[in-house]
C-alpha cells in the first residue's frame, strides 16, 4: 500500500475472529497479543480491531430492510463467527451479538484427509511384533498430525521418519507404509493437504445427477493416481462439524436473548461457508430466514474499510 500510494502508514484496523480458542480464554487473549505484537514489528504505531463478523455485516448492510435482522455466518479456515445485527436504515447497523468456536475450513479437510487419504499410507494398518506373531493396529498420532494443517511441518524430522520407517519393516500391507515414507521424505505433506482441499470443493460443487463422482487427486504419490470422494459420504462425513457450527449459531441469539424465529436474514461469508452441509444445517436452525451470499471472499475487509471511513468522517 505504501509503495502503490507513496504514503506511510503507521496505524490500522485489523480484523480479528472473536474467538481465536473456543474454550481456552487465557490462550484467546495471548493469541490476540501475539497478533498485536505482529503488527508493531510489521511498523505500526497504533492498532485497532474489529470482529470479522461485523465487519461483514456492516459490508452485508443494504441486505436487509430497515429493521430487519440478519445474522452474519463468517466460517473461515480456522474458526466460525457469528454476529447478530439490526439494520438501521441510515446505512448503520446495530450490533446485538457476536460469538465463536475454533472450528473452520481446515477441520473439514482435517476430517476428510483422515477418511480417505490417510487409510492409504497405513493408517490402520496391522503391524506384526518384533518377536511373536501377534499384531497391532499402527498408532494413530502420525496420521493425525499428517491429516492437520499445522503440525505437517513437525513431521519431517528424522525421529518421525525413523518411525514410519519401523513400520513398514513389520508392517503386514508395505506398500501403504511405504507410501508415509515417501510422503515424509518427499515433504508433500503440504500437496495432499491442498488435494483434499480440491477435491473437497470439487465435491461440494458438483450437483447434476449422473455426473461422475469428484475424487481426491493423489498423483503425486503415484502418476495419475485418485482417490474417490463420494458427495453421500462426504455429507454423511462433515454432517457432526456442521451440526457444530449450527449449534454456535443459534448460541448467538441465545445470548442476545432473540429466537431464532426472529432473524430475517442469514448472511453467509468466508470460504467454507459455501459447503452445503453448512447450509442445511443452518436452514434447519432458521426456517424463515433467507439466505445472502455477498462477496463470500471479500465482504470482511470492505467492511474494514467502510469502518475506517466512517471513523475519519467523524
Amino acid at each position: 500500500a505504501e509503495a502503490a500510494t507513496g504514503m506511510q502508514f503507521d496505524a490500522t484496523l485489523s480484523g480479528r475472529p472473536v474467538r481465536f480458542h473456543s474454550a481456552d480464554d487465557a490462550r484467546d487473549a495471548q493469541a490476540l497479543t501475539d497478533l498485536r505484537e505482529a503488527y508493531g514489528r510489521a511498523g505500526f504505531d497504533r492498532v485497532d480491531f474489529m470482529n470479522e463478523p461485523e465487519a461483514a455485516a456492516l459490508a452485508n448492510r443494504a441486505a436487509l430492510q430497515p429493521g430487519d435482522l440478519g445474522l452474519v455466518v463468517d466460517i473461515g479456515g480456522g474458526t466460525s463467527d457469528f454476529t447478530l445485527f439490526r439494520q438501521r436504515g441510515n446505512e448503520e447497523i446495530d450490533i446485538l451479538g457476536s460469538h465463536g468456536i475454533r472450528l473452520g475450513g481446515t477441520d473439514f479437510d482435517r476430517s476428510l484427509s483422515i477418511g480417505r487419504v490417510m487409510p492409504q499410507l497405513g493408517m490402520g494398518s496391522e503391524i506384526r511384533h518384533a518377536f511373536g506373531g501377534d499384531t497391532h493396529l499402527a498408532p494413530n498420532a502420525i496420521f493425525n498430525d499428517l491429516a492437520t494443517w499445522a503440525k505437517i511441518p513437525f513431521l519431517y524430522g528424522p525421529d518421525t521418519r525413523k518411525a514410519a520407517a519401523e513400520l513398514h519393516k513389520f508392517a503386514e500391507h508395505p506398500k501403504r507404509l511405504a507410501r508415509l515414507i515417501k510422503v515424509l521424505e518427499e515433504e508433500l505433506g503440504h500437496d495432499l493437504a491442498f488435494a483434499v482441499e480440491a477435491g473437497k470443493n470439487r465435491a461440494n460443487g458438483a450437483g447434476a445427477e449422473g455426473d461422475a463422482d469428484p475424487v481426491i487427486d493423489v498423483s503425486m504419490l503415484k502418476p495419475r493416481a485418485t482417490l474417490p470422494l463420494p458427495r453421500d459420504w462426504m455429507r454423511k462425513r462433515l454432517s457432526k462439524l456442521a451440526e457444530q457450527i449450527g449449534t454456535a449459531a443459534v448460541a448467538t441469539l441465545n445470548h442476545a436473548g432473540i429466537e431464532p424465529a426472529a432473524v430475517d436474514r442469514l448472511i453467509f461469508v468466508g470460504g467454507s461457508s459455501l459447503m452445503e452441509v453448512v447450509e442445511a444445517a443452518l436452514r434447519a436452525r432458521f426456517p424463515r430466514a433467507e439466505l445472502h451470499r455477498g462477496a463470500a471472499l471479500t465482504a470482511i475487509v470492505e467492511g474494514l474499510a467502510l469502518s475506517s471511513a466512517q471513523a475519519g468522517r467523524r
